[in-house]
This record gives structure tokens, C-alpha cells and sequence, in this order.
């Protein structure tokens, strides 16, 4: 069954497809029952996939924003590590320097002690 309205809307139920189809203002248009809505255009759904589009490029832009940022902590990051593990091989060489200059230093005062006694056997004063 065709239905006029009074605006000049000519619409008519489709059972096959489940849709109320309209005929407005030179446009066929399709009313989904169980939605309660109308179906988009071809025109309105281009559109709205251009927006989606847009929207998706902002968030791949925003993504690899990020992405550069964590990479650039990432590197910041190493960089510090590398500087510390530089100042514990350093400070390591150092101790392991006084641990030697130590050890030389007791083997110095003991060959003093050993020439001291061996003076003062021979009877000469220190």
C-alpha cells in the first residue's frame, strides 16, 4: 500500500526488507522499523566514512607521537645507563687502584720493618 501525506511524502512498507521506503523531496529514502531510524544516503554514509577516516588518521598521528616520545625516553634512558655504567667502571678502577696502592704501600712499610731490624742487629741506630 502507497501513503501520501499531506507534505507531499509518498512512502510504502517493504515486508521483504523490513523497511518503510520514502519518497522525499526527489529522494528515496529507506526508514528502518526495528532501528527507528533512518538508513544513511550515500552521500551521508561517504561522509560519515571520510569523518571516521579523519578520525582514525588523528589517532595514528597521536600513536607515533607517542611512539616517539616513548622512544625518545627510551634512548634518554640507555643514555643515563651508559653514563652510570661508566662512573661504576670508573669508580671500580679507583678502588681497585687504592686497594693496590695499599697493598704496595704495606709491602713498602714491611721491608722498612725488615731493614730496621736487620740495622739495628748490626748495630747501627735507625
Amino acid at each position: 500500500d502507497m501513503h501520501y501525506e499531506s507534505d507531499g511524502r509518498i512512502w510504502a512498507h517493504s515486508e521483504a526488507l523490513d523497511l518503510d521506503l520514502w519518497w522525499i523531496d526527489g529522494e528515496l529514502r529507506f526508514w528502518d522499523c526495528q532501528a527507528e531510524g533512518w538508513l544513511l544516503t550515500m552521500e551521508e554514509a561517504h561522509a560519515r566514512a571520510e569523518e571516521e577516516y579523519a578520525r582514525a588518521e588523528g589517532e595514528y598521528a597521536r600513536a607515533e607521537g607517542e611512539y616517539a616520545r616513548a622512544e625518545g625516553e627510551r634512548a634518554r634512558a640507555e643514555g643515563e645507563y651508559a653514563r652510570a655504567e661508566e662512573e661504576r667502571a670508573r669508580a671500580e678502577g679507583e678502588r681497585s687502584g687504592r686497594i693496590e696502592a695499599e697493598s704496595r704501600a704495606n709491602a713498602a712499610e714491611a721491608q722498612l720493618r725488615i731493614l730496621r731490624a736487620r740495622l739495628a742487629e748490626m748495630g747501627e741506630p735507625e
